[in-house]
């Protein structure tokens, strides 16, 4: 598989501008090098490029404060739009690989009906849509008014006050707002009923607030670097805590809707239900892991 190779320590940054606009290029350059790469085909491609663009959105959102105007807002909503896009493919991805996996592992007198093959012609036929759907959005102009926005950006960006003052004040104090954000929505999903749908939706929130504040640890990187990959490091393996959750949730819709269309051709849905049973239980143990990787979370040192 071919992937990004993770970048060295960014120089040090000496106001918060300084750190944004660094970690905004860096990206951004990874974001134009998958292009070329998705129109070939490449593995890995359509994902780099999504992550890049996740971090590109999360960057902006954390650093708000220190742009003046819309400008960081609509950026936002296109590269959001953007990582909407590339996503279905990855997604259905992992859905294929996590059910056959699945169907591989259950006895043979348990695989009742042509489950095997609805479900890969289901995924395959997602699949095909989802890459022509990517490979039209690099064809948009949307898409090229978005790297050309970006680039303007980095060429003038509308910095406030705040983005001159010392980034060792500032990216802690940025960092904080993002923790005490997780803990908020961590105890708005601890209210919900346990197996409901509201404590998935509260979850899936959760993930997300998660991985902004790993993206915000890795700005922080030029400014503490010590402290800030041990924060990114620690929220990475809390938000992969809940990443079989999520997947599981996608399955269990899948499965659930092709246990219906069996019934209605006449074709057992027995398998569907087991297979949706087995995701019901994966996703359980990986609530139970995010409970007992949430205990173990300190709060970060770099926001002390």
């Amino acid at each position: 598989m071919t992937t990004v190779a993770e970048s060295p320590t960014p120089p040090r940054a000496d106001s918060a501008g300084d750190v944004l606009l660094s970690y905004v290029a860096e990206h951004l350059q990874r974001l134009k090098l998958q292009e070329p790469r998705i129109r070939r085909e490449e593995p890995d491609a359509v994902h780099q490029m999504r992550v890049a663009s996740r971090r590109l959105r999360s960057a902006l959102a954390t650093y708000r404060p220190l742009l003046e105007g819309e400008t960081a807002s609509r950026l936002r909503s296109d590269l959001r739009w953007l990582a909407g896009v590339l996503g279905s493919s990855r997604d259905i991805q992992v859905i294929e690989e996590g059910l056959s996996d699945r169907l591989a592992a259950e006895p043979p007198h348990l695989i009742v009906g042509p489950i095997t093959q609805r479900i890969t012609d289901k995924l395959d036929a997602d699949f095909e849509a989802a890459r022509q759907q990517s490979a039209a959005a690099l064809d948009s102009v949307r898409f090229r008014r978005l790297i050309a926005a970006l680039d303007a950006f980095l060429a003038a960006p509308p910095l406030t006050e705040e983005a001159s003052e010392p980034a060792r004040r500032i990216v802690p104090r940025r960092i904080r707002t993002e923790w005490e954000k997780l803990e908020k929505l961590v105890h708005v999903a601890e209210e919900t009923q346990p197996g409901s749908q509201d404590r998935d939706l509260a979850l899936h929130e959760v993930r997300k607030r998660t991985k902004r504040l790993r993206y915000a640890a890795e700005t922080a990187i030029p400014v503490r670097e010590k402290p800030a990959r041990d924060l990114a490091d620690a929220a990475r393996d809390l938000q992969s805590s809940l990443g079989t959750l999520q997947d599981s949730i996608v399955a269990r819709d899948l499965l659930l809707r092709l246990a219906v269309s069996a019934q209605l051709h006449g074709e057992s849905a027995f398998s569907y239900g087991r297979l949706h049973a087995l995701e019901q239980s994966r996703a359980a143990a990986s609530e139970e892991a995010f409970h007992r990787a949430w205990k173990n979370f300190d709060t970060p040192s770099i926001i002390d």
